[in-house]
């Protein structure tokens, strides 16, 4: 099988296999999930299909040979033990890669394929892993927030030394229908998801989307993330709001708990520092640029804390840093 929690399948490969039906883009994710290290050959059979999905045996054989028949898979050997091999794009970019997890479960849980199968919406499931194409931890902290995001209204608090204290409240959430969703455009479902949401809120409510929060440079799409918002940030401000409490304050340290946890802090120099919800698909491959976004969030978020106690540990009047209406007008 394939090496590490993750596998591949061709993306041009996999549409083919859904042009066939459900059950034959089932039988491929399995048998990729199979796959050694080149991702073609596997020995995983009707019976995976069966054991991971609940598809019967009989209706696994026959999604099996409707792949041979198209051309997709080919018979190494036949018989109680066959093995297969996959066709396979060229280019490795051209390779979607998935989580083990989709189609084996993890823990108790049951696989989000054979959930997916079971619904019996051949377009949800093809979706969900064209949407591992579009999706980049490194670069969007999960899916692209041109795709789908969640806008946050700012509220300036006050000034914090060399930062600039803010609270947000949540606002809309918004989706448009792009990327390996653009063939939504005018789509609505029964109930009445219309265009990207046809997909996502589907996906959303079975659990395989999350969403989580960033601080970002600006309200522009493609800006860069300051930190991560989780608990380890949200512990450091609510330090920062005991100091700016103990410290004369507490005006501050007020509005602050009041936004609690939807509070931010960026340095003076930026202009438009935005909070933003992030749409990130729950079962993640662990791949090296897995493991690099989270290095990086790990970065972000240590220097975040270390910064806030750094700040907590100055002896500063608040009166002293507090500023003018005149100094912070830019960043309302």
């Amino acid at each position: 099988m394939s090496q590490g929690n993750f596998f591949a399948i061709g993306a041009a490969e996999f549409s083919k296999a859904c042009e066939l039906g459900l059950r034959p883009a089932v039988a491929l994710l399995v048998l990729a999930c199979g796959t050694q290290k080149d991702n073609s050959t596997t020995s995983w059979s009707a019976q995976a299909v069966f054991n991971h999905t609940g598809m019967a045996w009989r209706r696994s054989t026959d999604a099996i040979d409707e792949l041979v028949s198209a051309n997709l898979v080919s018979v190494i050997k036949a018989g109680k033990k066959p093995r297969y091999k996959l066709s396979k794009p060229a280019d490795m970019d051209s390779f979607i890669w998935l989580p083990r997890e989709i189609i084996e479960g993890a823990g108790n849980e049951t696989p989000p394929v054979r959930r997916l199968r079971e619904r019996g919406d051949a377009t949800l499931l093809q979706k969900f892993i064209e949407l591992y194409a579009f999706h980049d931890l490194t670069a969007d902290g999960g899916l692209p927030r041109t795709l789908v995001r969640i806008d946050y209204e700012r509220k300036i608090i006050g000034p914090c030394g060399v930062f600039v204290m803010y609270g947000f409240k949540k606002g809309d959430t918004t989706a448009n229908p792009i990327g390996p969703l653009r063939s939504l455009h005018g789509a609505e479902d029964e109930d009445r998801n219309k265009g990207a949401w046809v997909v996502l809120n589907p996906l959303w409510k079975m659990g395989l989307l999350e969403v989580v929060t960033y601080m970002a440079e600006s309200s522009d799409y493609e800006s860069e993330f300051l930190y991560p918002v989780n608990d380890d940030t949200y512990e450091a401000m609510t330090l920062l709001s005991s100091h700016l409490g103990l410290g004369g304050g507490e005006g501050f340290s007020r509005s602050l708990d009041a936004h609690l946890p939807d509070v931010g802090l960026a340095i003076r120099d930026l202009n438009d520092p935005s909070m933003v919800g992030v749409f990130r698909l729950r079962y993640r491959p662990k791949t090296a640029k897995t493991t690099v976004w989270y290095a990086t969030e790990q970065a972000q978020t240590e220097r975040f804390v270390a910064g806030v106690r750094k700040l907590c540990g100055l002896d500063v009047d608040i009166n002293d840093v507090q500023g003018s209406s005149r100094e912070i007008k830019g960043f309302q």
